[in-house]
């Protein structure tokens, strides 16, 4: 059986779904403002001020982080059912990581998830395929690939 958990574990951080010996949830942490980045739910939802509903994560050391707080949508794309992602996505509703929302549609993420990929945390947002390093943006406009890009150059 230990053998067989090793292979799930192996398999999954190398198809970039999650890293199960990294992943940690942590409730408090400081975070640079600067650097959290934004994605625009699938339907631009919109709060009572106008402000369009995003999602919000940054960049770790190791992992990319979703933080607890971000909105998701709720509404499942038949296409995202046959998806690498859909699983890991139905498993963190299960697990009771996201709950109703004030927001018709949407749901708000209760705990902060590591991830091993954006696109992986971009899809659980969108409940569909994405690409999170041209998706997830800073508030500037900047897109995560850039971002990366010159971190790498630096």
């Amino acid at each position: 059986m230990e053998e067989y958990l090793d292979r799930i574990k192996f398999i999954l951080k190398n198809l970039g779904i999650i890293n199960l010996e990294i992943v940690e949830i942590f409730d408090q942490y400081n975070i640079d403002k600067n650097k959290i980045f934004y994605l625009n739910l699938t339907r631009n939802r919109r709060d009572e001020n106008g402000n369009i509903l995003t999602a919000q994560m940054v960049v770790m050391n190791d992992c990319y982080r979703l933080l607890k707080g971000s909105y998701i949508e709720k509404e499942v794309r038949e296409s995202f059912k046959h998806h690498v992602y859909y699983p890991l996505r139905k498993k963190y509703e299960t697990d009771e990581y996201m709950q109703n929302s004030q927001y018709e549609g949407c749901f708000i993420l209760k705990k902060d998830i590591d991830f091993s990929s954006p696109s992986a945390a971009a899809a659980v947002v969108k409940n569909r395929a994405t690409n999170g390093p041209k998706e997830w943006k800073l508030k500037d406009g900047t897109v995560l690939d850039e971002y990366l890009s010159n971190m790498n150059n630096d």
